[in-house]
């Protein structure tokens, strides 16, 4: 887990340093998750147990992160002592999203992952293309009784399937 956890950390400051991507940000721990869980090798455990381990392991080294940054900002921007507070609050909520948010990217990998193995384990599956004609073509079928049955109808009660063909019915 120890790479993933590098991986992960490695997207999350590479979206935050490179000025095109700043906006994407608050995505980034999200696909650090979704990327580095792939790079784990223990998957004896469920996936959300996995997801859980990995966004503690990436709050921990992003806490790391993060305070250094506090650091650097607190003695170079010479931030008053009143405004460091919200410095460490900052830390801490980044710290937070950033754990919570891998460790949901982290879980939807697995699941998604652990799915794939299933279905795959199972033999060839019928394509969602092929399962929407199916019901497109019994909703079809379906239509096409309804309209017979609505024609004989007619012609039981006119006695003559000329007035229901003119009709339209």
């Amino acid at each position: 887990m120890g790479i993933g956890v590098l991986v992960g950390l490695g997207i999350i400051v590479g979206y935050l340093l490179i000025p095109v991507v700043h906006f994407t940000w608050p995505i980034s721990p999200f696909i650090a998750g979704y990327v580095g869980i792939s790079f784990a090798k223990d998957r004896t455990d469920s996936p959300s147990i996995r997801g859980l381990k990995y966004g503690a392991w990436i709050g921990v080294f992003s806490l790391a992160v993060f305070i250094l940054i506090a650091l650097a900002l607190i003695s170079v921007l010479d931030i008053g002592s009143n405004k460091v507070a919200f410095v460490w609050i900052l830390v801490a909520i980044l710290t937070l999203y950033s754990g919570s948010m891998s460790a949901l990217g982290a879980m939807y990998a697995a699941l998604k992952s652990e799915k794939n193995e299933v279905d795959t384990s199972e033999g060839p599956q019928i394509e969602p293309i092929k399962k929407t004609s199916a019901i497109l073509l019994r909703l079809g079928h379906s239509t096409f009784c309804w309209f017979i049955y609505v024609r004989q109808e007619c012609c039981r009660k006119f006695n003559d399937c000329s007035v229901c063909i003119s009709n339209g019915s």
